[in-house]
């Protein structure tokens, strides 16, 4: 028969709890849950007390502050008390409480509450409480605004082009890229800090070809990325208009004038023989890394009418020119020959009576 030492016995017991213990707060800070949500939605920390009724119970959720602790939240006695900056943002589930759910949810998160959050059971029939972490959530919340891009100078051989990204929050990695994918050298990058966690980026370059460029904002903590893209043209002649007589309105005669794959920076108008401009519409679809443009105008009078494009520059202005004179669209002669018909008709009438 074996006998026991009861005092070793004891001390091997709390041994063996202490153990125990240390090894649930091992696994429980182990055990964190990374969460990401974009900026303005709602966050839910999960928190579970397994099939226990906790309406009667006590739980704690904090914030790491540095080596410290931020309250965000209280339950007890049947009370939600939550902590200064988070009033009216920060709700629990009171009709799931008899499940065992603690979970609560920040309405409208902001970037500022990025952090690791806690859970804490709080026994209530004990004189000194310890804690009981029961779940750690690690939140993000991102913000990723669209780059603006823009040309901000351009010569005959290169242009420079700037992207902007305001208000991201992790910091973004923003990079240049041309139509092949190959990420450029960009001549002046500045990123500063703004309000809270966020930050605003301005990226420059110089490019020296006509090309698609991209610029891509790219925040991996949050596994997202963004871009926008510009279309560059250099030392490329300005396209020459094509003209025809589209056709014949009750107002006059109507002349299409068309461009394909121009710059944006591409002018296009109708003038007549006197060098007057000649009033149109404009239609402009965007294809490939140009445009094609269509402009109409309606004239009334028998002239020369010239369709003029021009990027501003000197000696870059071509034209395309037609004659109009009234009822020489072909498409026009039925309507030639109804007034004529009845013209005939009445003086064969008139030639009658008399």
């Amino acid at each position: 028969m074996l006998l026991l030492n009861p005092r070793r016995t004891r001390t091997n017991m709390k041994l063996l709890q202490l153990v125990w213990i240390f090894l649930l707060t091992l696994c429980g800070q182990s055990g964190i849950t990374a969460m990401k949500v974009d900026e303005d939605d709602d966050a839910i920390l999960d928190c579970s007390f397994g099939n226990t009724n906790i309406e009667n119970k006590k739980f704690h959720w904090k914030k790491a502050e540095g080596n410290s602790e931020k309250d965000v939240f209280l339950y007890a006695d049947k009370n939600a008390q939550p902590s200064s900056g988070f009033e009216g943002r920060v709700f629990h589930f009171p009709d799931q409480l008899r499940f065992g759910n603690a979970s609560i949810k920040i309405t409208k998160a902001k970037t500022s509450d990025s952090g690791t959050y806690k859970c804490y059971n709080i026994p209530v029939h004990t004189t000194y409480p310890q804690p009981e972490l029961q779940s750690t959530i690690s939140l993000t919340v991102g913000a990723s605004p669209e780059p603006s891009v823009t040309m901000l100078d351009q010569t005959q051989t290169s242009a420079l082009l700037r992207c902007v990204v305001r208000g991201a929050s992790p910091k973004p990695e923003v990079v240049w890229m041309d139509s092949d994918g190959t990420t450029l050298r960009d001549d002046e990058s500045k990123a500063t800090k703004t309000t809270g966690n966020k930050f605003d980026t301005v990226l420059r370059i110089t490019v020296t070809k006509t090309d698609n460029y991209t610029c891509v904002a790219t925040q991996k903590e949050i596994n997202h990325q963004i871009n926008n893209t510009i279309f560059v043209r250099l030392n490329a002649a300005v396209p020459k208009p094509y003209v025809t007589i589209f056709g014949e309105t009750n107002q006059g005669m109507l002349l299409q004038c068309e461009v394909f794959d121009a710059s944006p920076k591409l002018k296009v108008f109708w003038k007549n023989s006197a060098g007057h401009d000649v009033s149109a519409k404009e239609q402009k679809t965007r294809t490939g890394g140009g445009y094609n443009i269509i402009l109409q105008t309606t004239v009334t009078k028998t002239d020369y009418y010239r369709c003029v494009t021009t990027e501003g520059k000197k000696d870059d202005e071509l034209h395309s020119e037609i004659f109009v004179r009234p009822y020489d669209n072909p498409r026009s002669s039925v309507s030639r020959l109804v007034p004529a018909a009845v013209l005939a008709v009445l003086g064969l009438v008139a030639a009658v009576v008399v």
